[in-house]
């Protein structure tokens, strides 16, 4: 499991003692476990459920209640069966929670999926403009719905749509204005001390996002991720610290009009938003700015938080989390499938499948150029006499960007300089990805439009295979003396009319390969 500091683009403190926000009685420390941990069914399936609690010196046990469709049956103090109903016609989840008698604030809940006949591992998504209105719309942005689902209480369910899909980061960050209050309320924040954990992501051009860190229930068409940190982006009422907001002067991007979409869903090649570099068993004494631990009117302390199993941490993790590696199943890899766009489009549409080389329809192609990554996640991308050794594929980024020198008189003027105006447009140009270790290599041919010129002709579009720009605050090209300029960002324009294959790195190959990897 390797080290993993920075979201790219749009872009541990130890286990926390008595976390969740349960509280338990002076003196005792009660837990509940359910045993399965999650499950998933269809129409008229059980699942025996038993119950075990820990320093329960009364022996009392626990009692049950249900949320969602189902029913529950031969209840005792240990143990209960779940029935889900017949038929199931759509996905839903169905919580199950184990009280405790001894004392009724400390309580274990099982998130069971009632999956319809015939359940999909893919789910649709689309580039439609996202949530910015006629003009200007979101352009090249592919967004998705998710289902979330609280986990302590009464537990609720809530599907927002206009999620971003990121091959570039981790985890799922939803903005809190967009929650029910009754999915807000059943979303409990992790605690230490009296104290919340909070986590930052910044991004390339300076932005970032600040949020508490809580454990959710996440659904994707019929994939279920049972128990998965979350942030929840929210501005808090006490000063957010310099070391996330880049000192005051980065962009808090905690609205719907600043980020341009209800959140951003990471399915990047990580698990994990942080990995060891934040894990305390993995990095212990470090200090990095991606979590801390804010009391309720801000003294706010960097901390570090355990990243579970897979870090080698006695601990369980609970940093924010890619959802497809919490998936019982398929949890190796997404595939992004978008259509094809000629320079520009209305629209463009397609699917995530979930998993790699899992089911008959997410098999990895023979002819697939398969690209391993270096300790960044990143490859080798030669371009214009340059190698650019830190360069990846980001859904996440709504064009192609990278130094050129032969385009450095064409950047926009004024608010548009993120983008290249050549006078007509340029190309074809042609790109060699190579993977980190030296092979393989694939050339892949593209064309840079006039930014102003395509998005002014075309304001209610929302495609546009041909937008490319400069890296945020990067000048010159790619050397020794300016390692910031090696990088190229192949952008969602290098999806259109691709199946790209994100595999996750979880210690394990998919076929000959070792993960983590991107594909194509």
């Amino acid at each position: 499991m390797r080290s993993f500091l920075v979201l790219i683009l749009i872009g541990t403190l130890g286990f926390l003692v008595g976390c969740g926000g349960n509280g338990t009685p002076a003196g005792v420390v009660l837990s509940v476990t359910l045993t399965p941990s999650s499950a998933t069914l269809t129409g008229g399936q059980s699942v025996n459920i038993v119950a075990s609690v820990a320093n329960d010196s009364s022996g009392k046990g626990v009692s049950w209640s249900l949320t969602g469709l189902g029913t529950l049956s031969a209840q005792t103090t240990t143990s209960a069966t779940y029935t889900a109903p017949n038929p199931i016609t759509a996905t839903s989840i169905a919580t199950v929670v184990a009280t405790s008698i001894a004392s009724s604030s400390v309580t274990g809940s099982l998130p069971i999926t009632l999956s319809p006949p015939g359940a999909s591992n893919t789910v649709p998504i689309s580039v439609n403009g996202g949530l910015l209105g006629g003009n200007p719309v979101y352009a090249n942005g592919a967004f998705v719905s998710v289902q979330i689902c609280g986990t302590v209480g009464s537990a609720s369910c809530q599907t927002i749509d206009n999620i971003l899909v990121d091959t570039g980061s981790f985890g799922l960050r939803v903005l809190g204005s967009q929650l029910t209050s009754q999915v807000a309320a059943s979303l409990s924040s992790y605690t230490s001390n009296g104290d919340t954990l909070y986590d930052c992501v910044s991004f390339l051009d300076g932005s970032f996002l600040w949020g508490a860190v809580a454990p959710a229930t996440i659904v994707l068409g019929d994939e279920t991720a049972p128990t998965t940190s979350i942030q929840v982006i929210a501005n808090p009422n006490f000063g957010i610290p310099g070391t996330c907001s880049s000192n005051g002067t980065g962009q808090n991007e905690d609205t719907q009009a600043l980020l341009g979409a209800n959140g951003i869903l990471g399915v990047g090649p990580e698990p994990f938003d942080c990995g060891t570099a934040c894990d305390p068993v993995q990095n212990p004494g470090g200090q990095e700015p991606v979590y801390y631990l804010c009391g309720s009117g801000g003294g706010c302390s960097e901390t570090l938080v355990s990243c579970g199993a897979l870090c080698q941490d006695p601990n369980p993790n609970i940093q924010v989390t890619n959802p497809v590696f919490n998936f019982p199943v398929d949890n190796n890899g997404v595939i992004l499938t978008l259509s094809a766009v000629n320079d520009v489009a209305p629209t463009a549409s397609g699917t995530i499948t979930f998993g790699i080389g899992t089911e008959t329809n997410n098999a990895l192609p023979t002819t697939a150029t398969v690209l391993n990554l270096d300790q960044s996640d990143n490859f080798i991308t030669n371009f214009a006499s340059q190698s650019l050794t830190a360069s990846f594929i980001d859904s996440g980024s709504n064009g192609l960007f990278f130094q050129d020198a032969a385009l450095a008189g064409d950047v926009c003027p004024g608010t548009d300089d993120n983008w290249y105006c050549p006078p007509s447009t340029v190309g074809p140009l042609s790109a060699t990805n190579v993977g980190a270790s030296g092979t393989p290599s694939s050339t892949v041919t593209f064309s840079v439009d006039n930014f102003e010129t395509v998005t002014g002709n075309n304001p209610t579009a929302a495609a546009f295979s041909n937008l490319a720009g400069p890296l945020p605050g990067v000048t010159g090209t790619c050397s020794t003396s300016n390692p910031t300029a090696c990088t190229f960002d192949w952008g969602l324009p290098f999806f259109y009319s691709r199946s790209v294959f994100t595999a996750i790195d979880n210690g394990t190959s998919i076929g000959s390969f070792p993960t983590p990897f991107f594909a194509y």
